[in-house]
């Protein structure tokens, strides 16, 4: 069965293991390939590096690359995903690449990668605290198997981290809505696509609700 990813969490989790394995990636891109593996990844910050390949020439190809296509071996499955925008990084005083965490990984059983779409808007609305003084509109846009996830609204309002959010009613996208009490972890601030500001907080399920199967194959979707 293959899976697609659309976690932040799960997918770090995925390269983390690449680069405590030390598995060859390879980075595809006009028609050619550069050898690599992964140096670290930073989940926070949101992306990791990776070593450069033996060849210059193509290294430096690759740094004008818009678009890259990588590959790499995790036990019994094959990962694939796009990254774009490379910059070039110093690790351990030598140079490396960085990119961008994916947006969505692919890992899959097969010879050939297959083919998939994503919807453009990976979130799910949430009307959070309800049961609190002051309820307010946020997007869930994670959620992993262990009951983490990451929870986007204004910064205008005001929390900490260790605050508990009440009966949160989080709206599948068939309309239903899942009722959970969500533990804030930490909070980080944010720029929107728009431009606009926001906070992006990471939460735990205090109590995962029975639903929780559902929410969590939005963003990890198995398929033949």
């Amino acid at each position: 069965m293959n899976t697609l990813y659309r976690s932040h969490i799960e997918i770090c989790r995925l390269l983390e293991a690449l680069a405590a394995r030390r598995s060859s990636l390879f980075v595809e891109f006009d028609s050619r390939t550069v050898g690599s593996r992964i140096l670290r990844v930073n989940p926070d910050e949101g992306h990791f590096d990776c070593a450069y390949g033996t060849n210059k020439r193509q290294n430096g190809r690759m740094l004008k690359a818009t678009s890259l296509k990588l590959t790499s071996h995790l036990q019994d499955a094959d990962l694939v995903f796009e990254v774009s925008n490379p910059a070039e990084v110093e690790f351990d005083g030598q140079p490396a690449v960085r990119f961008a965490l994916p947006d969505v990984l692919v890992r899959y059983h097969g010879r050939k990668a297959p083919r998939f779409s994503v919807a453009g808007d990976a979130s799910l609305r949430c009307i959070a605290d309800t049961a609190g003084i002051l309820p307010f509109e946020a997007h869930i846009i994670d959620i992993s198997h262990d009951g983490l996830g990451g929870i986007v609204f204004d910064r205008d309002i005001r929390l900490e981290a260790g605050a508990v959010l009440r009966c949160c009613r989080i709206i599948t996208h068939d309309g239903k809505a899942v009722v959970a009490d969500l533990e804030v972890r930490h909070l980080t601030a944010i720029t929107l696509a728009d431009g606009s500001p926001a906070l992006r907080a990471g939460f735990r399920f205090i109590q995962a609700p029975a639903e929780i199967p559902e929410l969590i194959n939005f963003y990890n979707q198995e398929f033949d």
